[in-house]
């Protein structure tokens, strides 16, 4: 299929590389995957002021080690006024949630099962941040981040690991800490705790990153290279 396709697309320069070291000399395009960002909007003016109330972090997706959510509740470990709210399903919750209880977490660590894609646009808007912990594996790594992508589209700052497509994806509408490292990432949500300006700004530029991924955006890609 390389030896007879023209150009080939991937949604990460990594999957690139590894096309080209299976020797595909064509062109090579990244194009990310569609989000319907248009679904997606901040909370309003006159809600919650930030600040004026404890941090809410939050993380959507799956629930297996690679994914890092046992690195978050670590972060979160101590830290009185923040609050996590878990949503997703997977292998790892029965010990997550036994982590919880060991980190004395207790009502700070809320688990929510998946969520119907409907409702994701409100939930997002309650958030303070939200967190992507995910750790690359040796056979696995984060390969585009929809969630990201949705938050920022709501105008809640994005912390990820500076791992797989993450740093790609979010660039500098967010904060990226190295992956597996619980004091880097409760360092870096501290300073949004502390900093409700610095998380005003992150979620504008989230907003204006975020149209890169509509829909209309990426089939204007995909029309181009074709």
């Amino acid at each position: 299929a390389l030896t007879e396709a023209t150009a080939v697309y991937v949604c990460n320069r990594a999957a690139g590389e590894v096309l080209r070291g299976k020797g595909f000399t064509g062109t090579v395009k990244v194009l990310p995957l569609g989000v319907d960002v248009e679904r997606f909007a901040p909370r309003p003016e006159n809600g919650a002021p930030a600040g004026d109330r404890e941090l809410l972090v939050g993380y959507v997706g799956r629930l297996t080690p690679e994914k890092g959510v046992d690195v978050l509740m670590r972060a979160a470990s101590g830290q009185s006024g923040w609050r996590l709210r878990i949503v997703g399903d997977g292998p790892a919750r029965a010990e997550l949630r036994r982590l919880a209880g060991e980190l004395g977490l207790g009502a700070q660590a809320e688990f929510t099962p998946a969520l119907p894609h409907e409702e994701l646009p409100g939930m997002y808007r309650e958030l303070d941040a939200l967190a992507v912990p995910s750790r690359p594996t040796p056979r696995w790594q984060e390969q585009f981040c929809r969630v990201a992508v949705e938050a920022m589209a709501s105008g809640v700052p994005v912390v990820a690991s500076a791992s797989g497509s993450l740093p790609e994806v979010v660039a500098d509408a967010g904060v990226l800490v190295p992956a597996g490292d619980p004091a880097a990432l409760e360092a870096a949500l501290r300073e949004l705790a502390g900093h409700p300006e610095r998380r005003r700004a992150l979620g504008a530029l989230g907003r204006t990153r975020a149209a890169r991924y509509s829909w209309s955006s990426v089939a204007e890609a995909h029309l181009a290279l074709y």
